[in-house]
């Protein structure tokens, strides 16, 4: 019984993680509930959170030096909302950017019953489940459903939960009961990441992929990984069309893979402003103009170089907007708006979650999470980075136990 509710706890918890998904396929097929997903969630988790520690009420030491180093970079970012232009988006920013210390601690306090293998198995099976649902019924028609439309920016989330389940599948040797069913969501998560037409998900798989296999050479991996991956390529070159529909062009197609090709292609193309036909590659140019922009004023006086614009200051600098805006690289998003200060907080947090890489397969994950941080993400929406970086040092922590155990039974 008692594992059946840890099983559930786990579930409440991947959904959590991959609610903002979840919702925004809502959206995009009109639905809705009473009550929003990721607050119903999080009050359930918190729930556990309260019992769990009135039950035990006990902590080991690297869970309160993670956790410390967590806060200060908290408390950090509360200071600089004292100083920041923004009247309203800081305050909600503080809020957003809660939900991962929720996603972070959640794990770390409800260990005794947390089994990662789990929840990575039910990572693997709702976000493969929601992938498949946006490359076969939203993505052929986004230029043509205005709703489905809304949901556009949804392939990033596509590409990178693609990328990291397959990187489960490979590296943390992520396996299910019955084979054949672990077989066929590692080929659909190669199809969906190949599909999606997401850059960063797509190049980061592959390189970590390669560094992996030089890492442990192996002859028969090589040839599992180019032969799933050119199958994924030839399913997705047969699979479903892209419609795009404009006034002076008319209508037309272009197949899901060649979509994801020319986007990679696009990468360092100079683009013609106000065309449909590179509209792909506006993102990229985006991209660079915050990096410019970053660049000039991070270290316009030494003041904002230390101490930042302030929490939520960057739509204001950079459009005099109030809004949801950011560099696109979480780094950059720091320096920015809270200094070199807040960047050497959040940097010896992560430091203190990565120090022990070598005690879990994880670390790669956390790689991949991070890389993805850097190109797409912002300080509020990598709560699947928390989560990931959670279990790492839960299974630090439990491989640190064991060589514990060991060695005392080696002294008797």
């Amino acid at each position: 019984m008692k594992q059946q509710i840890g099983y559930f706890a786990i579930i409440i918890y991947t959904l959590y993680i991959i609610s903002g998904t979840i919702k925004t396929i809502m959206l995009a097929y009109n639905m809705s509930f009473p009550i929003d997903i990721s607050i119903l969630s999080a009050l359930f988790l918190l729930l556990i959170i309260i019992l769990t520690f009135y039950k035990y009420r006990d902590f080991n030491r690297d869970f309160l030096q993670v956790n410390i180093y967590f806060l200060l970079f908290f408390a950090w970012m509360l200071i600089s909302s004292i100083y920041t232009p923004s009247y309203s988006y800081w305050s909600h920013k503080i809020v957003y950017f809660l939900t991962n210390f929720v996603a972070f601690i959640f794990p770390l306090i409800y260990y005794r019953e947390f089994d990662s293998k789990w929840f990575f198995k039910m990572l693997i099976l709702f976000t493969t489940i929601i992938d498949l649902i946006f490359v076969i019924n939203v993505l052929p028609d986004i230029y043509i459903n205005e709703a489905f439309y809304k949901a556009s920016g949804m392939y990033l989330d596509v590409a990178t939960y693609s990328g990291l389940n397959i990187l489960l599948f490979v590296i943390n040797r992520v396996k299910f009961k019955i084979p054949l069913m672990g077989i066929t969501l590692l080929l659909l998560n190669l199809y969906t990441l190949v599909a999606s037409g997401g850059r960063g998900g797509l190049i980061f798989t592959v390189l970590l992929l390669f560094i992996y296999m030089v890492k442990n050479f192996n002859k028969y991996f090589i040839v599992i990984i180019s032969s799933t991956l050119a199958l994924a390529l030839a399913i997705s070159m047969h699979s479903v069309n892209i419609s795009k529909k404009s006034v002076e062009e008319g209508d037309r197609t272009i197949n899901v893979a060649q979509r994801s090709i020319n986007r990679l292609l696009l990468l360092y193309d100079n683009i013609t402003e106000g065309s449909k036909e590179v509209s792909d590659n506006k993102s990229v140019n985006e991209r660079l103009e915050y990096l410019e922009f970053c660049k000039e004023k991070i270290f316009e006086n030494p003041v904002n170089f230390v101490f930042g614009y302030g929490n939520g200051s960057f739509s204001r600098e950079f459009d005099g907007t109030d809004r949801r805006l950011y560099p696109h690289n979480i780094v950059l998003e720091i320096l920015f708006e809270m200094g070199v200060v807040g960047l050497i907080l959040f940097l010896l947090f992560y430091t203190e979650v990565v120090k022990n890489y070598k005690y879990s397969s994880t670390i790669w994950a956390v790689v991949y999470l991070t890389l993805n941080s850097m190109k797409s993400s912002n300080l509020t929406d990598i709560r699947l980075l928390f989560a990931i970086m959670a279990i790492m040092v839960l299974e630090a922590q439990l491989s640190d136990e064991k060589e514990h155990k060991l060695l005392e039974e080696r002294k008797k």
